[in-house]
């Protein structure tokens, strides 16, 4: 979940959280303080203790909280205080605080282990759209210089794997978008590769 926070940073900082942390970060709204205690969180969001401390310890760990028993969750109790940390500060005006963590026996599934079908769709459309894009403004390729082109162009959203570049071109062909046009050069090889269909 996405965060608009107007308490840091002039109010342009906007935090990704996953829901335990949410939960906390509501707390501290609703009761109009920059401190809270590790019981009010458990009470207020009906966490079990592992997960609160997940949540927390996540936030801690970005700075985004202080906590006045540290970081090791093992001494804190129900008085344990945390902190809204005003002055914090990053180069980013987007901060993710949904960090993996591993502390002490206690260790979080991290956030890209987990990824979501519509993510997975988003990002096939964004690397055919990509392909589509290459092939129309270069007419032909061979297929090492297309793969190597598609990295290159998604490289500012993610990086993808070669499998799913292959799926992509595929999927592409099917479509009629690109078709096979394989090259036999001087030395009698073949090259594979795709020109674009107009």
């Amino acid at each position: 979940t996405e965060v608009l926070v107007r308490y840091a940073m002039k109010g342009r900082l906007r935090v990704t959280t996953n829901d335990h942390q949410l939960a906390a970060l509501l707390l501290f709204d609703s009761s109009r303080s920059d401190l809270i205690t590790f019981g009010a969180v458990r009470a207020a969001t009906v966490l079990e203790p592992r997960e609160a401390k997940l949540a927390l310890l996540a936030m801690l760990k970005s700075k985004f909280l202080a906590c006045d028993g540290g970081a090791k969750h093992s001494a804190w109790t129900d008085a344990t205080k945390f902190k809204i940390r005003r002055e914090f500060k990053s180069v980013r005006n987007r901060v993710n605080l949904n960090v993996p963590v591993s502390a002490d026996g206690l260790r979080s599934t991290p956030a890209a282990a987990v990824e979501s079908t519509e993510v997975r769709r988003e990002r096939e459309l964004k690397l055919q759209a990509a392909i589509v894009r290459t092939m129309k403004a270069r007419k032909y390729m061979s297929h090492q210089a297309i793969i190597a082109e598609a990295i290159t162009q998604c490289k500012k959203w993610f990086t993808p794997k070669v499998a799913v570049i292959k799926k992509s071109l595929e999927a592409l062909l099917e479509q009629e978008y690109i078709s096979r046009d394989d090259k036999e050069g001087e030395n009698g090889e073949t090259t594979r590769g795709y020109s674009y269909v107009a």
